[in-house]
């Protein structure tokens, strides 16, 4: 059967931004993000780690050329077939990203999707309306300050990653769409570490080979091994201490609890 096409009055702003993260974390592993780290081109400072990555995840997908394409990964699903002519303008708008300060000149009346248009003026006295849901409208305060990134959408605009209003009170604002990639990605990294199948002639390095690079980093850190440098040399590393008498000073130094998980593991003869 043939799949129908995404057209334009079929679709939100938000399912449309939700299927390109989709099709993000099924094209593009973590190490892809790693990897392209080093050409952020914003500031992360002041950011929690988690909304620093955040950040991050969002100018990947919505701004980075991609080397392997070309492309950024919103234009690649744009260039899908089952995508309409309509939404795959729409999605190549999303491309010219403005970053910068912007005046918070007011906010108007609610559209019929429950959102509100706030009114902002870059220095160069450029007028944008960008549409921001019910929940945050009241955080939008004449004369504060916004600093962040903008994008085109229909006839208005949309804000992209985290975004900072200087006032009384700085505040850091996160779109809804960034937490569901970030539980997206959490949930597929679980379930690919739960399919893993381990025996007793399974080597170590095998395992591990198949961790993600944070989870590997991790255990580095927690047995005092240097985290910089290449996934697998980091491996050896592990391999080299758990396989040594460091292992029984490891083990007797768990919580009673753990301790009470490995007599399982063993007595089931897992």
């Amino acid at each position: 059967m043939r799949k129908s096409k995404i057209r334009a009055n079929d679709v939100k702003w938000e399912d449309v931004k939700q299927a390109i993260l989709d099709y993000a974390m099924e094209n593009y592993p973590e190490e892809e993000l790693r990897r392209a780290y080093p050409e952020y081109p914003y500031s992360l400072d002041g950011l929690s780690d988690e909304l620093a990555l955040k950040d991050l995840i969002d100018w990947f997908i919505l701004e980075r050329v991609q080397p392997s394409t070309g492309k950024t990964i919103a234009r690649e699903f744009a260039e899908k077939p089952n995508v309409s002519p309509e939404v795959r303008e729409r999605i190549i708008q999303m491309e010219d990203m403005r970053f910068g300060e912007f005046e918070v000149l007011g906010t108007g009346r609610e559209t019929e999707r429950g959102e509100f248009r706030v009114a902002l003026r870059d220095s160069d006295n450029q007028l944008y309306e960008v549409l921001v849901p019910r929940k945050d409208v009241r955080k939008y305060r004449k004369g504060w300050t916004v600093l962040g990134r903008l994008h085109p959408w229909e006839s208005s605009y949309r804000f992209a990653g985290v975004v900072r209003l200087k006032g009384p009170e700085p505040i850091c604002l996160e779109p809804n769409l960034v937490d569901e990639l970030m539980r997206l990605y959490e949930r597929s990294e679980i379930q690919k570490a739960e399919s893993i199948i381990v025996n007793p002639s399974s080597p170590l390095s095998s395992v591990l080979n198949k961790y993600p690079g944070h989870w590997v980093d991790g255990i580095c850190s927690a047995l005092g091994i240097e985290t910089r440098g290449r996934k697998r040399n980091k491996i050896k590393e592990i391999a080299i201490v758990l396989n040594s008498r460091k292992l029984s000073e490891i083990v007797n130094g768990l919580p009673d609890r753990c301790k009470q998980a490995l007599n399982f593991i063993l007595a089931s003869g897992v």
